[in-house]
């Protein structure tokens, strides 16, 4: 329902980008089950550190070779006060968040590690609402589908 609901409310033909979310969560069901049952021994900051270190390369090579980091960086006055945010963003949201969910899924279940996460887009959308965007019906039945699902999957 998600898929299909366009700005205004209108419900028409699949937005194929959102297929994309449907890539993402297989790997991303692969990644919880990989955690789980191959790398067990590891311990989760282990795993967060080398995650974030084979990342690395790819971000710098995007950063440094298909954008204009560099002639920002030294033209713009606020431009180590902004970058200093950005460090923050990585290491609290990204590497906080991703310890926290390794040491959930070494803890739990993957499917419950997992359904945490189904509730991510009903907090976007929460987000979304604060920022004055404008929801509609297929928007509360996509959610709905989404709480209801994660609810069947965890009830015993």
């Amino acid at each position: 329902m998600l898929m299909l609901s366009r700005s205004g409310g209108r419900v028409e033909g699949i937005n194929y980008y959102a297929l994309l979310i449907v890539v993402a969560c297989i790997l991303y069901g692969s990644n919880l089950n990989f955690i789980k049952f191959k790398i067990a021994d590891l311990s989760s900051l282990t795993i967060t550190s080398v995650a974030m270190l084979l990342i690395s390369p790819l971000a710098f090579g995007y950063l440094f070779g298909f954008t204009d980091f560099t002639q920002r960086f030294s033209s713009h006055p606020g431009a180590w006060q902004a970058f200093g945010y950005i460090v923050l963003l990585g290491m609290l949201s990204t590497a906080l968040a991703t310890y926290l969910f390794n040491r959930l899924v070494k803890i739990s279940t993957p499917l419950f590690a997992s359904s945490v996460t189904y509730l991510m887009p009903v907090v976007a959308v929460m987000w979304g609402m604060l920022d004055g965007e404008q929801l509609y019906t297929g928007h509360y039945v996509g959610m709905t589908a989404i709480v209801g699902g994660v609810y069947l999957a965890n009830r015993r």
